[in-house]
């Protein structure tokens, strides 16, 4: 379950020039500065965040909110669902939910100018940065790992990456599992090269490995529950690799518009609320 930090369906990928759709190749010194860059930014935007939202529990901001549209990129299962539930879905302007498979379709909907607002890991948003992609960090949240693995099929007999050797495994590009496959491999002394390598979206990922063209797969989310039912084992847990910060991110010409901004503002305030809502109703949820 996602918490706050001190604020610190199949698609395609959107097309952009400044976004290409085959990223740099991840470089670990790049990481080691956006994790820093990352750090500094929660602490940076913390008050802003604070105050935005005593502003507007208390104070609203004084926007006129009758043309704004807040196109929000989102994954399956995620704010719009959590906002209704929480009853924090009646807006006072316009949303609309686009969904992606992954957090880095989203930061290039939103450097394509097609989204105003989304969320990602701490992985695309290196792509992006590197890439030069218009995008705008402006807030991060904390959440459980645990959902991000390394598959293998129910008839595997793979004990180590060692036993993989050579073998096709799949990940996505660009986002957390690409970066925990690259870690896993490295304790293990291995790296990309050692094994065949493929990159593929999530979809093309579950149907490759239910077709038997995986031996492994790292992957993420509901792919995970997917390839259980039909027998798949988990190999390995990203659960002590992976920080457990998940940035928001907006488009410059979003926040440069003081309505938007202000709906912005608005709309993570209450997601912020049904978070806190969905903790202190876990019982419910039980239930269901």
């Amino acid at each position: 379950m996602p918490t706050w930090s001190r604020l610190k369906s199949s698609q395609s990928p959107i097309p952009s020039p400044h976004y290409p759709l085959s990223p740099v190749p991840i470089s670990m010194r790049s990481l080691s500065v956006m994790f820093a860059l990352g750090s500094f930014l929660g602490l940076a935007i913390a008050t802003t965040t604070s105050n935005s939202q005593n502003a507007t529990a208390a104070r609203p901001i004084a926007a006129n909110f009758s043309n704004v549209t807040l196109r929000i990129g989102k994954q399956k299962g995620g704010w719009d669902l959590q906002l209704k539930l929480a009853g924090q879905d009646k807006f006072p302007y316009k949303v609309e939910y686009k969904e992606f498979t992954g957090g880095n379709f989203i930061l290039q909907g939103i450097n394509a100018g097609a989204l105003d607002l989304g969320g990602a890991s701490e992985i695309p948003p290196i792509f992006a940065i590197e890439s030069k992609a218009a995008i705008k960090i402006i807030a991060s949240r904390t959440g459980p790992t645990v959902g991000q693995v390394v598959l293998v099929p129910k008839n595997s007999t793979a004990k180590k990456f060692a036993d993989l050797k050579g073998k096709t495994i799949s990940y996505v590009r660009a986002t957390t599992a690409h970066y925990f496959l690259i870690k896993m491999l490295e304790q293990e002394g291995l790296t990309l090269k050692d094994v065949d390598a493929k990159p593929l979206t999530i979809p093309d990922g579950l149907s490759a490995f239910r077709r038997g063209d995986l031996s492994a797969w790292a992957t993420y989310g509901y792919a995970i529950h997917q390839a259980r039912k039909d027998g798949a084992k988990v190999f390995r847990s990203a659960k002590n690799i992976l920080s457990g910060n998940f940035v928001i991110a907006a488009a410059p010409s979003a926040i440069a518009d003081p309505d938007k901004k202000a709906a912005i503002a608005d709309f993570l305030c209450r997601v912020k609320k049904a978070q806190n809502w969905q903790e202190s109703n876990r019982h419910l949820r039980k239930r269901m």
